[in-house]
């Protein structure tokens, strides 16, 4: 599909508003034909710009354990052969860990409001 005006403007959002400096640093610390990791994508602005740094011969490796999240993002990359996305949680110990969500399915802090809840198992490498 490739990215659309939603995940355009989010991106630069992003970059303009919400995360300016974090934006800015991968900008500057990224080159064309690095790797790149983005845990915790969520909904893809962290990735765009990634992907924009490391060029056609580069790599982003997007993790994002809410499945949901993880195949809007797919679909979204899936004719990109650079953008890899990993419907999975990363940790550094292995543990289980519960993400709570609102019936709409996008994970928020833990909040008195949220009513479903998800247990997934994470397993470090």
């Amino acid at each position: 599909m490739g990215v659309n005006l939603k995940q355009w403007y989010r991106a630069w959002r992003y970059r303009l508003k919400l995360d300016k400096d974090e934006i800015a640093f991968l900008m500057r610390a990224l080159s064309k034909k690095d790797t790149a990791i983005d845990v915790g994508a969520h909904k893809g602005a962290y990735t765009y710009w990634m992907r924009r740094c490391v060029g056609k011969q580069g790599r982003v490796i997007s993790f994002e354990p809410q499945k949901k999240l993880a195949d809007y993002l797919a679909h979204i990359y899936d004719a990109d052969p650079v953008v890899t996305i990993e419907n999975k949680g990363l940790s550094s110990q292995d543990a289980e860990k519960t993400l709570f969500m609102p019936e709409g399915g996008v994970v928020h802090q833990e909040h008195p409001l949220i009513s479903m809840a998800m247990t997934l198992r994470v397993l470090p490498r």
